[in-house]
């Protein structure tokens, strides 16, 4: 049915298509200096700015990334990653230098049909409840974004379905697009 030649066009446009993805992501290099890393006074600067880079990442898929804070009290933020998952993506703290400290977790929910992307999964109340973690997520479908504070933002004040979510606190927008056409199921 395909040709040696649209083959040919069809791998290279979705290597073109994964290396936008990458790049927007941040993760296109494979290794990042700390020295490189945005650096932030305040922890909102550098979860309004996560916000954004996550927006960027994908509109189909979760990505997430953490935040640290270095000796000097600056808030520093990783690269931003995804699993290419349409409904979760693992947060995935990595160890900074000696005596940094990871401040939060962030991640995107994009707008799916039959999910709630403004309120947080039993598994990411569950992730920032047990890593003591404050943990912040984007409604790409709103541009609200989300703070959980384990121990102080309630974790049943929502009820959908059989279960209890969370919306948490909104503490800032970013940008989104509601007017695009919805992700479909399994993208």
């Amino acid at each position: 049915m395909f040709t040696r030649k649209s083959e040919a066009y069809l791998f290279a446009l979705l290597l073109g298509a994964y290396a936008l993805l990458a790049a927007a992501c941040g993760f296109a290099q494979t290794s990042v200096s700390v020295a490189d890393l945005p650096r932030f006074d305040t922890l909102h600067e550098a979860v309004m700015y996560n916000a954004y880079r996550l927006e960027a990442c994908s509109h189909y898929y979760e990505c997430s990334g953490f935040i640290m804070v270095d000796p000097k009290g600056q808030f520093v933020v990783a690269p931003v990653r995804t699993d290419y998952q349409s409904d979760h993506v693992r947060i995935k703290d990595d160890t900074g230098p000696d005596g940094w400290v990871v401040a939060a977790d962030f991640h995107s929910h994009p707008c799916l049909p039959r999910h709630f992307p403004g309120l947080f999964s039993p598994q990411d109340m569950i992730s920032a409840i047990t890593t003591r973690t404050i943990m912040y997520m984007v409604d790409l479908c709103t541009g609200d974004v989300h703070e959980f504070i384990p121990g102080v933002t309630k974790p049943d004040d929502v009820a959908v379905e059989d279960i209890w979510l969370s919306a948490g606190k909104v503490v800032g927008k970013a940008l989104a697009f509601p007017f695009q056409p919805v992700a479909s199921e399994g993208v």
